[in-house]
């Protein structure tokens, strides 16, 4: 039987963000796209950006699932 275990969103979301635009999961890794995110960050981060001074950059957000 399935029962609701987690909600997922974008740790910055804004409007027109298209968070979940693509998703894929492989194994224990869910892989998130949101192609109009605003943010400039250029790395790999543990925290959110705070900034939306590049429009429409775009951003994957990976999580990892336990079970």
């Amino acid at each position: 039987v399935w029962s609701f275990q987690a909600y997922i969103k974008a740790p910055n979301a804004n409007a027109n963000d298209e968070f979940g635009v693509a998703v894929s999961l492989s194994a224990d890794t869910l892989a998130v796209g949101a192609w109009s995110e605003d943010s400039c960050s250029t790395s790999i981060a543990t925290t959110a950006a705070a900034d939306n001074d590049c429009y429409n950059s775009g951003a994957v957000y990976s999580i990892f699932i336990e079970y």
